[in-house]
């Protein structure tokens, strides 16, 4: 009889713990990279016709600025595929900036059909931002990842990395361009430095060969989009980045004041203060996801694009 009821406790205990699982996955690529502070990744592009690569690296010298030192790669013949590795992270890979030294940091590349970055290439450069006496001091820093769109367009300029602080002299860049040929070095738009975005050109947002798409459609969304309601709104806006990157920036309305620009990592969210309508220009729709007040936004369409909020 003790058996028996020894046998019974024991049927219920696993019983009662039948459906209790724990279950380990392993780490993402994306957290693995968000950890050791490496931006970047792999690219495969394939065009209609045969193409050159160029990329461009544009660094400063530490830590006044007075001269940059320019870098150039392009491809070594023309071709219809490419493939390109780049890379921005600590020197050391994975150590986190510490202000009371110098941090330095490098770039990596490598691109198909170029002898010029055969075994990756590396440029180093100094994390000035994150470094006593320069990290106390004001002004809005820029911190680019690579911002490619899914159609590049030919002779456009799209930023792998831009480092800079708004005032400061200082800067660090690096861009790829197409092109047919070596002569249309000189056609290449570039992006528009002044606005401190690596989306414009000009002051237009462009997006390859629909560019006047996109500059004619912002979506008009939110339980106040006709205008016309006198509501009070929250100042605050919360951005967010779901499942990849995006780059976003935030302007007013009514008096087009760019209220902030950065980018954001999967995971990483950002709150921004503001007054009444905005508009929201960003890089990757899918993965931006958008707050304020008791209301939660995401832009109907992926890739580039603005959507405005009420």
């Amino acid at each position: 009889m003790k058996h028996i009821t020894i046998l019974l406790l024991l049927a219920v205990y696993c019983q009662a713990h039948a459906h209790n699982r724990a279950v380990e996955s392993p780490i993402t690529m994306e957290q693995l990279m968000h950890e050791l502070e490496i931006q970047g990744g792999n690219w495969n592009f394939t065009f209609e016709k045969p193409v050159l690569a160029y990329v461009v690296f544009e660094i400063s010298t530490f830590p006044n600025g007075e001269k940059k030192e320019v870098t150039t790669f392009i491809s070594d013949k023309p071709s219809k595929k490419i493939a390109m590795f780049f890379s921005n992270s600590p020197f050391r890979v994975g150590n986190h900036p510490d202000p009371n030294r110098l941090n330095e940091k490098k770039m990596k590349i490598w691109i198909s059909n170029c002898k010029a970055t055969e075994g990756t290439r590396i440029l180093w450069y100094t994390d000035k931002f994150s470094t006593l006496p320069w990290v106390e001091e004001d002004g809005l820093i820029t911190d680019s990842r690579p911002c490619i769109p899914e159609y590049p367009a030919l002779n456009y300029e799209y930023v792998l990395a831009s480092y800079f602080r708004e005032g400061d002299p200082y800067v660090v860049e690096a861009t790829i361009s197409f092109i047919e040929k070596k002569s249309d070095t000189e056609k290449i738009r570039l992006y528009d430095r002044n606005t401190n975005d690596p989306h414009y050109w000009s002051g237009s947002l462009a997006d390859s060969a629909k560019t006047d798409e996109i500059k004619q459609s912002a979506e008009n969304i939110g339980p106040n989009s006709s205008g016309s309601a006198d509501v009070p709104l929250s100042r605050e806006i919360i951005l967010r980045a779901t499942d990849g990157s995006t780059y976003i920036r935030v302007k007013d309305s009514a008096n087009d004041e760019t209220l902030g620009q950065f980018a954001l990592r999967p995971g990483d969210s950002r709150t921004i203060a503001a007054d009444g309508e905005v508009v929201i220009l960003y890089t990757e729709g899918k993965f931006l996801e958008i707050e304020r007040g008791d209301e939660t936004y995401t832009p109907s369409r992926s890739g580039i694009g603005k959507i405005r909020i009420q």
